[in-house]
């Protein structure tokens, strides 16, 4: 029985993450109120990259940077900054590839110095290191450290399937999309 509700409850926890995300976000609108803070940047930043599209991502970037010179303290400014221009270059919607990928690395880095604790510092900065960067070892090491720290992200356990494909380690790749999935 209690392993049934704990599978119940981190099947709730995994589906709600997203929606959680997505609507938080939508709180903030910068009409309502001219000054955001950096937590409504990196909000409204998720949301627009969230869209998947050249202008959703493009106007992430601009939030992130806008929230990254607020307080360039906060690890949720880099983290969305990191993630936008990966997708922007994985997309190919990145004018200089190159450019964009030295700056994801970058912010990835410092949202790691700011909050190594955090899934979301470690989950980018695997995705980059593993798809940019070819490093899959490293990008392994730190997508299942996201995972450590935070069980249900399938978020983290998806992409870890992915560099794990990439590897050649079918396996493994299929066992960690299949629990991202559930």
């Amino acid at each position: 029985i209690f392993f049934v509700q704990d599978e119940i409850v981190r099947a709730v926890v995994s589906s709600i993450q997203t929606q959680v995300q997505i609507h938080v976000s939508s709180a903030s609108d910068p009409r309502d109120r001219p000054h955001l803070t950096t937590w409504e940047l990196v909000k409204r930043a998720w949301k627009e990259a969230y869209q998947l599209s050249r202008v959703g991502l493009t106007r992430a970037v601009e939030i992130a940077r806008q929230a990254v010179a607020r307080d360039p303290q906060a690890a949720g400014g880099h983290q969305v900054l990191a993630s936008a221009l990966f997708q922007m270059i994985f997309m190919g919607f990145a004018a200089d590839a190159t450019a964009a990928r030295d700056e994801a690395l970058a912010a990835a880095n410092r949202a790691l110095e700011i909050e190594p604790k955090d899934e979301l510092s470690q989950w980018v900065f695997g995705l980059i290191i593993g798809i940019l960067y070819n490093e899959t070892a490293r990008a392994c090491s730190a997508l299942r450290q996201a995972i450590e720290l935070n069980p249900n992200f399938s978020l983290g356990y998806g992409s870890l399937g992915t560099i794990l494909a990439l590897a050649g380690r079918s396996d493994e790749s299929i066992t960690n999309n299949m629990i991202a999935i559930r």
